[in-house]
């Protein structure tokens, strides 16, 4: 399908949106994509524009690609777990790291909790990378 954050790779859309005062980005009672809604008003029906949710249909597929993640990130918890560089070994929580590792292999998939595993052991990982780089 078509991944409608490609455009935000071009910098002159980013600065343009950047400069936009924050009340065009919020509309009343605090909706948002309030300038993306109004920028296709007449070209887009009023039903798909201001649709609340911005669901695709794609849940699916996404269903299937967080058990994945979760599955990568257990795996990538672990292998940090055993052999963390020392000065990450300072400054993080085992614990919760550890939690971490049981709640993925325990099957847990939903939306938040994948992404805050990506989030954070990736960048824990990236950072370990990096240090053991230095």
């Amino acid at each position: 399908g078509v991944e409608y954050r490609c455009p935000l790779l071009d910098a002159r859309l980013v600065q343009q949106y950047l400069s936009t005062p924050g009340i065009e980005k919020v509309g009343p009672g605090g909706i948002g994509r309030y300038l993306h809604r109004r920028a296709i008003k007449g070209v887009v029906p009023q039903r798909v524009a201001w649709k609340p949710a911005k669901d695709m249909g794609y849940e699916h597929y996404l269903r299937k690609a967080r058990i994945r993640w979760v599955a990568q990130t257990a795996k990538d918890a672990r292998a940090l777990d055993a052999d963390l560089h020392p000065l990450l070994d300072e400054l993080i929580d085992r614990s919760k790291l550890r939690e971490t590792i049981k709640l993925a292999e325990s099957g847990l998939t939903t939306p938040e909790f994948a992404f805050s595993c990506r989030i954070g052991v990736g960048g824990l990982k990236w950072l370990d990378r990096w240090l053991r780089m230095a």
